[in-house]
C-alpha cells in the first residue's frame, strides 16, 4: 500500500491509483455477477445448470477472443493506442451489462456477449500500463496490493449483488446488471481522467 501511494513524478501516482481502482471495480462486478447469474438465468429463462455452464463457456470464450483481436489486430497491426482500447473495452462492458439487464430470451444473452466481445480487453492493457509506470523493483508490491483490494471487493460484491437480486427478483431480476453498468461507467470516467493526466504530464502511453 505504501508503494502504491508513494510520491511519483509527472502525476503518475494519480494515474496509478485510477488504474488500480479500475481493476478493483472490475473484479467487484465480475464476482458479484457470478454470485447471482445462474439464479437470474433460471428465473428469467428457465435455464438448468447445464445451460448456464454452456453459456458461461461461450461468454468467456467470446471475451477471450475479443481480447486477442484487440491485442493483436487492433493494437499490433492497426496501431490503436492503449487508452483507445481501454475506452472501447469499457464502453463494451457498459453495453453488455445494460442490454443483459433487459434481455427477455436466452438467445439474446449470446448475441449481447458477441456484440460486446471487447468488454474484458482493458484488463491486460491496464496491467501493462501499470508495469510502465512502476519501476521493476516495485511491480510485485503494487500487484500484491491490487490483488488484496480485489479480494476485499469480491467479498463485498457478493453481499451487494445478492441483496439487490433478492429485493428485485419479483419485478426486475436483471437489476443487478445495472450495478455492473454503473461500475463500468465509473471506470470510463476514471479512464478519461487518466487520459487528461497523460496530456498534462510528461508521462504518456500513445
Amino acid at each position: 500500500i505504501e508503494t502504491c501511494f508513494k510520491k511519483r513524478s509527472s502525476k503518475e501516482r494519480r494515474i496509478l491509483m485510477c488504474l488500480i481502482l479500475i481493476l478493483v471495480l472490475t473484479t467487484f462486478t465480475f464476482n458479484g455477477s457470478a454470485s447471482v447469474s445462474y439464479l437470474f438465468e433460471r428465473k428469467k429463462f428457465g435455464w438448468k445448470l447445464e445451460q448456464h455452464n454452456v453459456f458461461e463457456v461461450a461468454n468467456i470464450s467470446l471475451a477471450i477472443f475479443g481480447s486477442i483481436i484487440g491485442l493483436t489486430i487492433l493494437q499490433k497491426y492497426c496501431k490503436v493506442s492503449e487508452m483507445s482500447l481501454v475506452f472501447l473495452s469499457i464502453s463494451s462492458g457498459i453495453l453488455d451489462a445494460t442490454l443483459k439487464a433487459f434481455a427477455s430470451a436466452g438467445w439474446q444473452m449470446y448475441v449481447i456477449s458477441a456484440i460486446a466481445l471487447f468488454r474484458l480487453l482493458f484488463n491486460p492493457v491496464i496491467r501493462a500500463m501499470i508495469t510502465i509506470i512502476v519501476p521493476q523493483s516495485e511491480i510485485g508490491k503494487v500487484f500484491a496490493a491490487t490483488i488484496t483490494l480485489e479480494a476485499l471487493a469480491s467479498l463485498m460484491s457478493s453481499l451487494l449483488y445478492t441483496g439487490v437480486y433478492t429485493k428485485t427478483i419479483m419485478f426486475f431480476p436483471g437489476a443487478f446488471f445495472l450495478i455492473t453498468a454503473c461500475a463500468f461507467s465509473i471506470n470510463l470516467l476514471l479512464s478519461i481522467f487518466v487520459k487528461m493526466m497523460q496530456r498534462t504530464s510528461f508521462y504518456a502511453i500513445n
